[in-house]
């Protein structure tokens, strides 16, 4: 399914490197949806992913990745974790199974675009592995730019706060994306607020009090056709509300 660096081992200074996944269909699957793990260089790609257990893509101790124009949806509870769909996209820095490389790879530069979620648990989720103790457990310069998180039963982003143990999140900004309230929870929850910066966000539930800034706002984004694991393009918006949120890509 992914395309993968074939770097001695001695060579690589982490598990993997230049791991690409690109316009896969994912689906009924009893664990990730797709997997990111110990890497340095990846891109995930245009892939519909659906209906697996816990979480639809994962990124644990991944630097230098670009997560862009997937279809992230759960049609029912039959995958369901701890009561929850899915979650949209998550992060975090597990230790890295036993036989890999062993320098942590700090959660960082990461770019989420363009991605569409609806009907997950949580849209997108950090948890802090605090079994994991040395620094590099923690996030630092991520880009959430021109994503749709659409429906989720509960909060729409949610961060855990790092510990004392690790380094400082920092460089997290958040642009021209549209996110919705979540049914049980709120839309926005960060552990380490400090570290994030909002931008031209449309919070079509209320702008929550941490993302209040001159350009976001809260209006109906008005999608074309917006069915649950209907066509993406039913998530486009309409064309006198395209200027509304940034340039939708």
């Amino acid at each position: 399914m992914g395309e993968r660096d074939e770097l001695e081992p001695a060579r690589r200074r982490h598990a993997f490197e230049r791991v690409t996944f690109r316009n896969n269909l994912v689906y009924d699957a009893w664990g990730e949806g797709i997997g990111i793990y110990a890497t340095d260089g990846a891109a995930v790609y245009g892939n519909t992913i659906h209906d697996c257990f816990g979480i639809n893509i994962y990124l644990s101790q991944a630097r230098n990745v670009v997560v862009d124009r997937n279809y992230l949806y759960s049609l029912n509870d039959a995958h369901n974790k701890s009561g929850w769909r899915a979650t949209g996209i998550t992060m975090a820095t597990e230790p890295a199974p036993s036989g890999l490389p062993n320098p942590t790879v700090m959660l960082q530069h990461i770019t989420l675009t363009n991605n569409v979620m609806v009907g997950t648990g949580f849209g997108i989720l950090y948890f802090y592995a605090a079994f994991n103790i040395v620094p590099e457990n923690t996030y630092q310069d991520l880009r959430i730019s021109y994503n749709t998180i659409r429906a989720p039963q509960t909060t729409a982003i949610l961060f855990q706060a790092v510990k004392n143990n690790s380094l400082l999140p920092s460089g997290v900004v958040v642009s021209d994306n549209i996110i919705e309230t979540g049914g049980t929870g709120p839309a926005v929850l960060l552990g380490s607020p400090s570290a994030w910066s909002f931008v031209n966000n449309d919070w079509p539930g209320g702008v929550p009090t941490g993302a209040v800034e001159p350009g976001s706002f809260a209006a109906d984004p008005r999608f074309v056709s917006p069915v649950l694991g209907g066509p993406v393009d039913g998530f486009r918006l309409e064309a006198d509300r395209r200027r509304l949120v940034g340039r939708r890509r």
